[in-house]
């Protein structure tokens, strides 16, 4: 199954943006490509969430890629802030704003993000 994204999609530069084999994406995802957004196999991302990777700071703008690995599900309206990696096999809750790194099998929700627990193992 190749990825399938539902329009809207807001994409500042397709040119860094990977997406994986068998990955849903829903309606209105907004992703700010000044560096590389990799989206691994098998991801399904909620509708309006959005990957942002440029930092604005005293010194000026810089873009710090996103990193989503195989497996990873992302509620709805989440927000995945630059430098974010996701682990694999990782639940991002809806309305959460991911701040850090998310290690692998892990449920993470809140603002900021931080663990809930452990998610099952895939069978």
């Amino acid at each position: 199954m190749d990825a399938y994204v539902r329009s809207p999609l807001w994409c500042s530069d397709l040119s860094h943006l990977r997406i994986g084999r068998g990955v849903f994406m829903n309606i209105g995802c907004r992703i700010e490509g000044a560096a590389p957004v990799v989206i691994g196999d098998r991801c399904q991302v909620g509708p309006f969430c959005c990957f942002e990777n440029v930092n604005h700071t005293e010194t000026g703008d810089q873009a710090l890629p996103v990193s989503i690995g195989a497996g990873v599900w992302i509620g709805a309206r989440a927000v995945l802030t630059p430098g974010t990696e996701i682990g694999d096999c990782s639940v991002i809750a809806a309305g959460a704003v991911v701040t850090k790194k998310v290690p692998g099998g892990e449920l993470w929700g809140g603002v900021p993000a931080r663990k809930i627990r452990n998610t099952p193992p895939v069978q």
